[in-house]
C-alpha cells in the first residue's frame, strides 16, 4: 500500500486494513500549501467576527511507521511542523491491528486508532483547543465555543475494511471503507463541516499500475468524512514520491474549505532484509533434484560388511584400550607391592627382637605374601661394626631368623624364606657414630621368585 499523510499504510488521509510486513519501516514527509485571499475572523467564542487577513502557509507533517508480525502497524506523527508563534506542533501516534486470517487473500479487516496532543499556540490563543484536521489554531474547535456541542478529536478510533476489486497482471484496484470517531466525525455541527459531514464514514480507492522492475504507480481518490482528496504516488522500489490535492470539491472561502496542493515523499526499509522494500518478487527456488533410487543390493551388502568391519575395529580398539589401562594399573600395583616387600626393618643395639615399628612393616609384607603364594624372599641380615666378627655374624643370623619366625607366625610357610647372615661386612652407612650404626643394624629383603605375580 502507499504511504498516507498521518495513518501509516493507506491512502492520503484515510487508513486501509492492510499493515506493513514484519519489521518493515516507513518514514514519510508530506507538505501542502494553504492560500486564501480573505479569511473569516472568529472571536474566542467561535463566532464570526468579520473578515480576516489573507492566509498563506506551507504546512509540513512527518510520520514513522513499523510493521510487526504481519499483523500490527505502529507509528508516530508530528503534524504542522512549525514554531509556537506560527502555530506550534501537534504530536501523536497511531496503531492498527489486522483481524483477518492469512488464508483470506483478497479481503482485509482492521481496527485502529490515532491519538493527537492538544495544540498550544502561545499566549495569543486560549487553551483547550482540540486538534484540527490541518493542525491550525481555530476557535471553532474550542469546546467552549458558543452554541456548539463539544469537540473530541484527541483520540480517533476506527474500523476499516479493504478489498481487491480487480486484479490483473498489470494493475490492481483496491477499495477501502470504514467508520471512525474523532477526526472522522467530530465537529460536524460547525458551519465549515456541517454540509459535508458523513457521520464518520470514510472510504477511498487506489489503482495500482505496475511499471516493471518493482516500480508501481498509485492513482488514489478518497473521502475522509468531510473532504474529498485525490492524487498520485510513484513507488520507485522503496522510495516513494507523489503529489495530491486536498478538498478538491471545496471552494476557497475558509481555511478548511479551500483547495490545498502538496507533495509527499516516503522511504520504506525492510529491516529483516537490510534493504529498501523494492516490491520485487523473489525468483522461485530451483526444482528439487529427482528422488534418489537408493542403493543396489550389492551396495547394501557392501554397506553391511563395512558396518560389521567398523564395529569389529571399534571393539578391538576398545578392548585394546581396556587392556592397556588394566596393564598400567597392574604395573602400578606391582611397583607398590614391590616397595612394601623390599622395605627394610631395623633393630636395637645388640638385640634381635622385632621392634614395634618393624612389626608394622612386616605386617604389610604379610598381607601381600598371603595374596601372592609364588613370591619368595631372601632375608639379608646385618649388624653394625661393634663386637667381634663371629659375634656379629651370629647376631645377624638371629635377627634374620626372628623375621622368619614373625612371618611364619602370621601364616606363611617358612620355606618361602632364606636367611643370609652378613654380619658387619656390608654396612649401609659408613661411619663410627650412632646414626650410622642404627642404619646398619638391619634386615633387607630380596625377591627371589614370583615377581611376575605382583600386582595381579
Amino acid at each position: 500500500m502507499p504511504s498516507t499523510l498521518r495513518y501509516g499504510s493507506g491512502l492520503f488521509d484515510v487508513p486501509v486494513a492492510s499493515v506493513l510486513p514484519h519489521m518493515a519501516i516507513a518514514g514519510t514527509y508530506s507538505g501542502f500549501a494553504i492560500s486564501i485571499s480573505q479569511t473569516i475572523a472568529h472571536d474566542r467564542k467561535g463566532q464570526p467576527a468579520g473578515a480576516g487577513e489573507p492566509h498563506e502557509k506551507w504546512v509540513s507533517d512527518g510520520s514513522l511507521a513499523i510493521g510487526l508480525f504481519d499483523r500490527i502497524e505502529l507509528g508516530a506523527t508530528i503534524q504542522h511542523l512549525d514554531s509556537e508563534e506560527h502555530g506550534g506542533n501537534v504530536v501523536g501516534g497511531f496503531a492498527r491491528l489486522s483481524l483477518m486470517p492469512a488464508s483470506v487473500e483478497f479481503l482485509d479487516l482492521a481496527v485502529g486508532a490515532r491519538y493527537l496532543s492538544s495544540p498550544s499556540y502561545g499566549d495569543d490563543y486560549l487553551g483547550g483547543l482540540q486538534p484540527g484536521r490541518l493542525g491550525l489554531p481555530d476557535y471553532r474547535l474550542h469546546n467552549q465555543a458558543a452554541g456548539f456541542k463539544e469537540v473530541h478529536t484527541n483520540l480517533t478510533p476506527y474500523v476499516v475494511a479493504s478489498a481487491r476489486a480487480l486484479r490483473s497482471d498489470g494493475f490492481d484496484l483496491t477499495l477501502a471503507g470504514g467508520w471512525g470517531a474523532g477526526l472522522f466525525s467530530a465537529g460536524d455541527d460547525r458551519d465549515f463541516y456541517a454540509d459535508v459531514d458523513a457521520g464518520g464514514i470514510f472510504g477511498g480507492a487506489a489503482l495500482h499500475v505496475s511499471l516493471g522492475g518493482g516500480r508501481l504507480l498509485n492513482l488514489m481518490a478518497e473521502f475522509n468524512g468531510f473532504d474529498a482528496n485525490a492524487g498520485v504516488q510513484l513507488d520507485l522500489g522503496g522510495l516513494r514520491v507523489g503529489g495530491f490535492a486536498l478538498a478538491v470539491t471545496s471552494d476557497s472561502y475558509s481555511t478548511y474549505r479551500s483547495r490545498k496542493f502538496g507533495v509527499l515523499a516516503s522511504v520504506a526499509l525492510c529491516a529483516a532484509e537490510g534493504a529498501l522494500c523494492d516490491g520485487k518478487t523473489q525468483a522461485p527456488p530451483p526444482p528439487p533434484p529427482p528422488p534418489d533410487p537408493g542403493p543396489t543390493a550389492e551396495e547394501l551388502e557392501q554397506l553391511r560388511r563395512d558396518s560389521i568391519a567398523r564395529a569389529r575395529s571399534e571393539e578391538e580398539r576398545r578392548l585394546a584400550a581396556e587392556r592397556e589401562a588394566a596393564e598400567r594399573a597392574r604395573a602400578e600395583r606391582a611397583a607398590a607391592e614391590r616397595r612394601i616387600l623390599e622395605e627394610m626393618v631395623f633393630f636395637d643395639y645388640d638385640q634381635s627382637a622385632i621392634r614395634e615399628d618393624a612389626e608394622s612393616v612386616l605386617r604389610g609384607k604379610v598381607e601381600i605374601l598371603l595374596a601372592r603364594p609364588t613370591v619368595r624372599l631372601r632375608i639379608d641380615a646385618h649388624a653394625d661394626e661393634r663386637g667381634g666378627p663371629e659375634y656379629n655374624t651370629q647376631l645377624s643370623q638371629e635377627r634374620g631368623e626372628a623375621v622368619v619366625a614373625f612371618l611364619a607366625a602370621a601364616g606363611l610357610a617358612a620355606s618361602r624364606f632364606t636367611v643370609v647372615s652378613h654380619g658387619e661386612d656390608r654396612p649401609l652407612v659408613h661411619g663410627a657414630n650412632e646414626e650410622a650404626w642404627a642404619r646398619n643394624r638391619r634386615v633387607q629383603f630380596v625377591i627371589t621368585a614370583g615377581v611376575g605375580d605382583l600386582g595381579r
